[in-house]
């Protein structure tokens, strides 16, 4: 079945406007992620495969093709200032792409070409230190993060250099819980790996006895080459971790 449902893909990806690609290096990718990557699909676009980029060299948009359309994913990597253009210059050449997970500004220029924008969530973003987690709305994050101290489990950060088999087996353990068990999710999601991206931090959880339970992994958010933040890009945990495990390593993190 698989060899078929590409061959249908390839099929329709021909048929489908001819945009301009540029071939950027990882570095060159990153370069300019570190530069204007302050959305929180920024680092993705950079280091995820199988992606294209629309691209002038002082930016780019990355997107994907499938059945006849292009798809951009998330704002145009770019200073803000250009990015209205290179939305613009992108709409031209790729035929009216489709834009997925974009912020209000991207929305906004898409509007003023014709765009309908749908709008089915928010980036809740936490300002920290400086937010408190106190109130009625956090005791559950507070009480799991106090429950798994008093119990000897141990929070800790860490790139997990020494624990890679521990992790890629734990990995694999909780997709066997997924609806699609045999490959991992693209495009907004990305393949996890074991091994820790530039920039990219890991926060992990053990049992009492020392066994792996969760992990935890942020992307970087930049702004003129300095980090501003971080979102989350990936969360694993075993089977039968306790319910304390994601919302007290989170509460840490």
């Amino acid at each position: 079945m698989a060899p078929l449902r590409i061959y249908f893909d390839r099929l329709l990806d021909a048929v489908a406007p001819k945009v301009p690609r540029r071939e950027l290096s990882d570095e060159e990718r990153l370069g300019l992620v570190r530069r204007h990557g302050d959305f929180s699909l920024a680092y993705s676009t950079a280091v995820q495969k199988k992606l294209s980029y629309f691209s002038e060299g002082d930016g780019y948009i990355a997107f994907g093709t499938k059945m006849s359309r292009h798809f951009a994913l998330g704002d145009p990597v770019a200073d803000p200032a250009d990015r209205p253009a290179y939305i613009k210059r992108f709409v031209e050449a790729a035929g009216g792409p489709w834009f997925v997970q974009i912020g209000a500004d991207t929305a906004k220029v898409l509007a003023g070409l014709g765009y309908q924008v749908n709008r089915f969530g928010i980036d809740t973003r936490l300002l920290l230190p400086a937010h408190d987690f106190s109130g009625k709305r956090n005791e559950t994050v507070r009480y799991s993060e106090r429950w798994l101290a008093k119990k000897g489990f141990l929070l800790a950060e860490g790139t997990g250099d020494m624990l890679q088999e521990e992790i890629k087996q734990l990995s694999a353990d909780w997709r066997k819980k997924r609806i699609i068990k045999r490959w991992e999710m693209g495009f907004l999601n990305r393949r996890f790996s074991e091994e820790l991206g530039a920039g990219m931090r890991r926060f992990l959880l053990h049992s009492p006895e020392g066994r792996l339970l969760a992990i935890l992994d942020f992307d970087p958010l930049f702004r003129d080459g300095k980090v501003i933040g971080y979102t989350t890009a990936f969360k694993r945990k075993q089977t039968d971790a306790t319910p304390h495990a994601e919302a007290g390593l989170t509460k840490f993190a």
